[in-house]
């Protein structure tokens, strides 16, 4: 398990499926094709971690 420094999904050029990008805080990244119910499903994952994250404070 890595932490995620940054990510993002974006929608492939054919709109069949999402790239989902990912950074490390040393600035290693990886992306992943994935279908697009399971990019909805990781972006709510990221997101409910990175509301999690900013309550904590640094």
């Amino acid at each position: 398990m890595t932490q995620v420094h940054e990510w993002r999904i974006e929608r492939t050029l054919d709109a069949g499926g999402f790239v989902l990008s990912i950074i490390a805080p040393g600035g290693e990244s990886q992306s992943f094709l994935v279908a697009p119910g399971d990019a909805q499903d990781i972006g709510e994952v990221l997101r409910r971690s990175a509301a999690w994250t900013d309550r904590r404070g640094p």
